[in-house]
C-alpha cells in the first residue's frame, strides 16, 4: 500500500518537484535559481513534521545556496538537512557540507 499524504505534504512534494525542475533547466540561470529557492522555502513551510520533505527541501535550499556564493546559507541548510535525513545521508553530501564548512570556518 503506498504512502498516504496529506494535502499539504502532497503541495510540498509537487512544490519540490518544481524546485528541482527549475534547476535542471539548461541552461540554468539566477532566476531560475530564485524560483527554485522560493518553491523549496514554500515546501519547507508545508512539510510539518515531515523530516523527509524538510530534508530535501534543505538540500535544494543549501545547492541553491551555493550557486549564489552563499556559504553561511549554505552551510545551515545542508547542516538543517543532515539532522532530518534520518539516515539517508550520502558520502557525496557530506562532502558537499564539509566544503561549506570550510568556505564558512576557515582554518588559518
Amino acid at each position: 500500500m503506498p504512502p498516504v499524504f496529506t494535502e499539504r505534504q502532497e503541495r510540498a512534494i509537487t512544490l519540490l518537484h518544481h524546485a528541482s525542475a527549475a534547476l535542471n533547466r539548461e541552461p540554468c540561470t539566477a532566476a531560475d535559481i530564485e524560483e527554485a529557492v522560493d518553491h523549496a522555502t514554500q515546501a519547507l513551510r508545508l512539510a510539518d513534521n515531515d523530516n523527509g520533505i524538510k530534508s530535501v527541501a534543505n538540500i535544494i535550499l543549501g545547492g541553491c545556496h551555493e550557486n549564489q556564493d552563499k556559504w553561511n546559507l549554505a552551510y545551515y541548510e545542508y547542516k538543517a538537512a543532515r539532522e532530518q535525513c534520518e539516515g539517508r545521508w550520502t558520502n557525496e553530501l557530506e562532502q558537499t557540507f564539509q566544503y561549506c564548512l570550510c568556505k564558512v570556518f576557515p582554518r588559518e
